[in-house]
């Protein structure tokens, strides 16, 4: 399972869990988790797009990696 899907699935459980909580403090606290476990799976995302867009300029020009200044552009 990858970290995105792990992400995910944590979120949508913690939203589960927050609308069968009866709690006040229990699903707010199930919300803010379901939230930052979204934020996370956002950033896990954008990280498979870049490895994906670098990996394709990689096939383009066997032999050189790209430099700091190059990856900020391809992003």
């Amino acid at each position: 399972m990858s970290d995105l899907n792990f992400y995910r699935t944590r979120c949508n459980e913690m939203r589960d869990a927050a609308a069968a909580a009866t709690l006040a403090n229990v699903r707010e606290r199930c919300e803010r988790a379901a939230e930052a476990f979204e934020k996370l799976a956002e950033q896990a995302e954008r990280g498979e797009v870049t490895r994906a867009k670098e990996a394709a300029a990689r096939r383009g020009r066997p032999g050189q990696q790209l430099t700091w200044r190059r990856r900020r552009r391809a992003a």
